[in-house]
């Protein structure tokens, strides 16, 4: 678990520790409801990314810990790396070289690692071995394909009704994945001015002071030369255009 109001690294779980040493300091965890834990060792411990190795330095085994939890401004300070935190994701991004390392997912508005030294997120904590629907986990994960999302969910351990998937609809996928057919060459080509002219109306908008509350434009396609005409109704369109053919 990622939380950047941590100020140690901590584990419940002594095998993801090398470099053990027994603690004999006063200190405890302190947790957000006031409850305390006492803390038996210290140790070190990594997790990997696609490029390299992140460090956990000075991580605390507290063996009635929940969660494995990971300090966030000390994984920066120590790995010269940023958090950057987003609805439903995070990444871990090289300072130096802008790349990321690596991503984790929100669920029940928790900051999970996707990695987490040696073991898959589903082998850190039972507690988020939950259902959603797949609608939801295809929102959370950033609108994956189908064939990644179930991918992603059966790696994590995460529950989902199947039977959904044949009638599984995203509009948000819809709508970005959708294209206009691109607009074809005209083939008319105007030899003089006024051979062709177009023309649109445009309103309503905000009275003006003398009434009009609305905009005729005429453009002359060969010369390109722009005429536009304010008018109070849009009955009176018909004056300007008179006006422009005679």
């Amino acid at each position: 678990m990622f939380d950047t109001g941590a100020s140690h690294h901590a584990t419940n779980d002594q095998s993801y520790l090398h470099h053990l040493s027994e603690y004999g300091g006063p200190d405890e965890i302190v947790l957000g409801n006031g409850k305390t834990l006492s803390i038996s060792h210290t140790g070190r411990t990594s997790i990997p990314t696609s490029t390299r190795t992140l460090s956990l330095n000075d991580v605390l085994l507290v063996p009635h810990l929940r969660n494995h939890l990971v300090s966030v401004a000390k994984l920066c300070k120590t790995n010269n790396v940023s958090v950057e935190f987003f609805p439903f994701h995070f990444f871990v991004k090289d300072l130096r070289t802008g790349a990321r390392l690596m991503r984790g997912v929100n669920i029940n508005d928790v900051y999970y690692a996707s990695t987490f030294p040696h073991q898959p997120i589903h082998q850190l904590n039972s507690s988020i071995k939950t259902s959603g629907s797949l609608l939801s986990w295809h929102h959370m994960f950033g609108h994956p394909s189908i064939k990644v999302l179930k991918l992603l969910l059966n790696n994590l351990g995460l529950g989902y009704n199947k039977m959904s998937i044949a009638s599984f609809h995203c509009n948000a996928c819809s709508l970005n994945k959708s294209h206009k057919q691109p607009f074809g060459d005209d083939s008319f080509k105007a030899s003089k001015p006024l051979e062709l002219i177009y023309s649109d109306v445009w309103g309503l908008v905000q009275i003006s002071n003398d009434g009009y509350a609305y905009y005729i434009i005429f453009v002359d396609f060969y010369s390109k030369y722009t005429w536009l005409y304010p008018i109070k109704r849009k009955s009176d369109v018909a004056i300007p255009t008179i006006q422009i053919s005679s």
